[in-house]
Formats: C-alpha cells, sequence, structure tokens
C-alpha cells in the first residue's frame, strides 16, 4: 500500500480503515468512517453490517458508465451475500437535476429503501447525498437550492468514488434544474456519508483524458485550499500531502492507466485534497472556472487547470511563501535564491506540467473554434460568488473585485 507523508496523524491499517486521532478528528469535518484499499469493493458487506439494521439499500449510479464495467452487479452480488438487498437508480445525468433527485426518492420510498449508496463520481455522489439526505423529508430539492438549513439528518449513506473526485468525504452538493435554469450548492455536515469507500482499483479504466482532468482538478483544488484565507496548520498538511500524491503520480497514470501504484497514489491524493479543502476552502481558481466551464460547457478540471497559473501569478505577491514549498518539492534550485523568484519559477514548472497533461494555458484555445466576446465575460463575471472566491488570498482582506476578475480572464486569452 502506498504510504503517507502525514502518518503522524493519518493512517491506514492493513484492512484499509483510515484513522484520524480523535483530538484531531474533533477539528475536521470526516465521514465516521473511511475504508482505503484495492479491493475494498468486495468487501462492503461487511462493512455495511457494521452499521445497524440495514436491509435494503437504493443503489443510485449514472446511465452509462458503470453499466459497462459491470460493477453495480458486483456490487449487488456481495450485498446479497450479506443479506442485504439493492435496488438499482441508474439515471443520475452528469450536474445532476433536482429532477433526478425527486425520481430518486420516489423509487426509494415505493421499495422501503432504508439506505443509500452512491457509485460513481461526483454528480452521481451529489445526487445520491441528496437523495438519503430528503429520504425523511417532504421537502423539495429546490427549498435548499434557495437557502434553506438543513437541520434534520437523512437517512444512512454510503459513498464510493469511482473517479477520485474527492466527493465521497465532502459535506457538499452541486444541484441544477434545467426547467427553471437554476444551479447551486448546498453544504451541511449532515450530508457528510456514514461510510466513504475508495477502492483505487474502480478508477483504472477511466478514460486518458478523464483522468487527466479530475487528476488536474486533485492538484488545484489543495493547491487552492493551502494558500487560501481559511488554511490552518492542519490543513495546510493534507493539503500539500496531496499536492505532492498529484505531482509525483498524475503524469504516471496518464501514460499508463493500470499502474496500480499510481492509480493508489491519485485515489489517496483526492481523498487528503478534498479533506483540505472541505475543512477549509477553495480559491478563485474555482470561483472562474465554475461559472467560465458551465458558460461554455467544458470540462471541469481543464478549464480549472488553464485558470490555475493565471490565479497563482495574481496571488503571488501574497503567497509566495507557500507557492515556494510547492516549487522545492518539484526540483527548483532554492540555495541562496530569493523566495519570490522560487515562487515564480515553479509557477513556470507547474505550466509545463499542464502542457504536458495537454492543458491548453490559453482560454481560447480551450474553447476551440467559439469566440469570447465581451458580452461573454460580462455573464460569466455576473455568476461569480460564493465561498471560493472570498477565501482566495489576494487580496487578503476581501474578494478579487470584479475589474480584477475581467483582468485575469484578459490575461488568459
Amino acid at each position: 500500500m502506498i504510504k503517507s507523508g502525514i502518518s503522524g496523524f493519518f493512517s491506514i491499517s492493513r484492512n484499509g480503515l483510515v484513522s484520524i486521532p480523535q483530538q484531531i478528528r474533533s477539528k475536521l469535518i470526516f465521514p465516521k468512517r473511511v475504508i482505503f484499499k484495492p479491493g475494498a469493493i468486495n468487501k462492503i458487506g461487511d462493512e455495511i453490517e457494521r452499521l445497524p439494521h440495514l436491509k435494503k439499500g437504493l443503489l443510485v449510479t449514472g446511465k452509462k458508465a458503470m453499466k459497462r464495467g459491470g460493477i453495480p452487479q458486483t456490487l449487488a452480488a456481495a450485498l446479497k451475500d450479506k443479506g442485504i438487498e439493492t435496488i438499482l437508480f441508474d439515471q443520475i445525468e452528469s450536474n445532476p437535476d433536482v429532477l433526478s433527485v425527486e425520481e430518486g426518492r420516489k423509487i426509494l420510498r415505493r421499495n422501503g429503501c432504508d439506505f443509500v449508496i452512491g457509485l460513481g463520481g461526483g454528480s452521481v455522489l451529489d445526487a445520491a447525498k441528496m437523495i438519503a439526505f430528503l429520504a425523511n423529508k417532504d421537502d423539495s430539492p429546490l427549498d435548499y437550492l434557495d437557502g434553506k438549513e438543513a437541520v434534520e439528518a437523512g437517512i444512512p449513506y454510503i459513498a464510493i468514488t469511482t473517479t477520485g473526485t474527492g466527493s465521497e468525504v465532502t459535506n457538499n452538493l452541486n444541484l441544477v434544474s434545467r426547467e427553471l435554469g437554476k444551479k447551486g450548492t448546498v453544504r451541511s455536515p449532515l450530508l457528510v456519508p456514514d461510510l466513504a469507500l475508495v477502492d483505487s482499483e474502480l478508477t483504472h479504466s477511466l478514460p486518458r483524458n478523464f483522468t487527466i482532468a479530475v487528476g488536474v482538478d486533485g492538484l488545484v483544488a489543495p493547491l487552492e485550499a493551502y494558500v487560501g484565507k481559511k488554511a490552518t496548520p492542519l490543513t495546510d498538511e493534507f493539503a500539500f500531502e496531496a499536492i505532492r500524491l498529484v505531482i509525483e503520480n498524475i503524469k504516471l497514470v496518464a501514460n499508463d492507466g493500470n499502474d496500480a501504484v499510481a492509480r493508489e497514489g491519485m485515489a489517496l491524493a483526492s481523498l487528503l485534497g478534498a479533506i483540505s479543502f472541505v475543512n477549509s476552502a477553495l480559491g478563485a481558481v474555482h470561483g472562474l472556472a465554475l461559472p467560465f466551464g458551465t458558460h461554455f460547457n467544458l470540462i471541469h478540471g481543464e478549464i480549472c487547470g488553464t485558470f490555475l497559473p493565471l490565479i497563482m501569478e495574481y496571488n503571488l505577491p501574497i503567497s509566495y511563501k507557500k507557492y515556494e514549498q510547492v516549487a522545492k518539492f518539484m526540483g527548483v534550485e532554492s540555495q541562496g535564491r530569493d523566495s519570490f523568484a522560487v515562487a515564480l519559477e515553479g509557477i513556470e514548472r507547474i505550466k509545463s506540467l499542464l502542457l504536458e497533461l495537454g492543458i491548453p494555458l490559453s482560454l481560447r484555445a480551450l474553447v476551440g473554434d467559439r469566440l469570447i466576446e465581451e458580452n461573454d465575460i460580462e455573464q460569466i463575471l455576473d455568476n461569480v460568488g460564493g465561498t471560493s472566491i472570498l477565501n482566495n488570498p489576494n487580496p487578503p482582506d476581501s474578494a478579487p473585485s470584479r475589474e480584477d476578475q475581467y483582468r485575469i480572464i484578459q490575461a488568459g486569452m
């Protein structure tokens, strides 16, 4: 099993149980139980038996990918051996819609399911979280998109990631209403899974472009958490280890998707990175990439990668000391050199890594033959908001101004 460099307060047992000392765990948003081990899906029945009185689960998946791999069938068979029935709900789309959540809740109630399993990537896990949360309520998902506070827990929820996005340990979810033209984030400690299972073997079949996009997002997220206003020494430990693991492994998995050690390293990076940002926050990369990517229908990891060096350069006057640490890990010589210069060279190394992975550094190159017009930029800026942009380290006492956001986008053209 791959080793983590933060073993002083994070460990993984031989059976895959992730352990964090109670005095540290009490300071973190973290699932009740996390299993991290290749092949762990085959032991899911044993894990669910630890949760009291669960007899029938709604298995939430996407429409295509899981069917091709036969993973839902493997999971259902493992649970059947333990006397646990599953009802399949395989209608979750990318960027899950409130209508899909409503349909999932109907199927859950009709079949008397007493827990929910989310099996898939971020969209599936987001939908499954909301279905589990609403299972014992008559509220609409739209109520929570409109800002209703979550005050009552749902039914037990188990998250099994097949992509390594970190959604399996987070306390938030993203939903859209295509009918109403609405999108938003729901955030609450009540959304944290009761059990999270990370089995890196489930990621081996991911296509190369998807592997790279998820991996780049897995670099951006802890980098933002590392330098953000809400960063703490504790979240820094998780963030920096995630950064280290991505830098060490992302080119390996891009070149060989069946490299089991590198896949495990990326899965651990995703887990640690999610712990870092869910307990701090993200930054202006996500703050700008989300509305820009939505406007042009871009792949999330790719648009985050394009924005990353732009935001790092913008943050450099404030964050150069932390960027220096990342640069040193990437092999930048620091002896006798100014910290700012070392950090700046580190950003150039990040750019080189992104280009090697096929991530364009130009927004125009990313959108292809579509034009980025002034009206597009204004619409994008109208939709910037939330905790990510507020957590950005520069400026120290506010979010980047609209004028600064505009200049960043122009610099990326």
